[in-house]
């Protein structure tokens, strides 16, 4: 945190790319909530599905990826610093993970925060009360953890940033397949994809959000 608060310019850029995602996500899901769904009208059902689905599949798909790949390339540019320092005992590798998830924690947070309450009023969402923006609040900040332990575990596995960030490159692309909204992963699909939904941190992400985007929609039990 000391760190972010003598460069500011990292927390600036992050609120800025923030922003700038926000507008993009309010622009293209403006007012999403004027779908409504109805039994008797199956093409209106699909659309108004469809866009209740982007948003959650987007929303969650943009921060996993922003998170793994802000936090991919920290281990191996500290990884000789890190050796020296845990090999003369200055402190154990338990503590430097803790420290590094407590600087997650600082830094990050500020991501989700911006993005929701700079997005989620422009929706027009069924349910756009407090309540539900913190529910929505709360699947970001979930994501953020899970994008950026995902980034963080392959700065561990590979010393190499380059060789780090073109694997998780082609993994996070992998996850996408299985988040839903590009391939088909219900039980009639083929077992690559089903073990792809399985293990797909944005399909549970997205899953989560399209929860909360379509509360207080009538039918929502029908759609789930």
């Amino acid at each position: 945190m000391a760190f972010t608060i003598r460069n500011p310019i990292s927390l600036v850029f992050l609120c800025v790319l923030a922003l700038w995602n926000a507008t993009l996500e309010s622009a293209i899901f403006w007012n999403v909530g004027r779908y409504r769904f109805d039994k008797d009208t199956k093409a209106e059902n699909q659309e108004a599905i469809s866009n209740y689905m982007g948003l959650a599949f987007l929303a969650s798909s943009d921060i996993f990826q922003i998170m793994a790949f802000a936090q991919v390339m920290q281990m191996p540019q500290i990884y000789p610093v890190f050796m020296r320092e845990v090999t003369n005992n200055m402190y154990s590798a338990s503590a430097f993970y803790a420290a590094a998830v407590a600087s997650i924690i600082c830094t990050f947070i500020f991501y989700p925060l911006t993005i929701t309450f700079a997005s989620f009023f422009w929706f027009g969402l069924p349910d756009s009360s407090f309540s539900n923006l913190l529910a929505y609040l709360a699947c970001m900040v979930a994501m953020m953890f899970a994008g950026a332990s995902f980034g963080f575990l392959f700065g561990t596995i590979f010393k190499d940033p380059i060789i780090a960030a073109k694997f998780l490159e082609n993994i996070a692309t992998l996850f996408q397949f299985g988040g839903g909204m590009i391939v088909n992963v219900s039980s009639k699909a083929n077992y690559l994809a089903r073990f792809l939904s399985y293990t797909s941190p944005q399909r549970y992400g997205a899953e989560l959000l399209f929860r909360v985007v379509t509360t207080g929609l009538e039918g929502q039990e029908v759609i789930l």
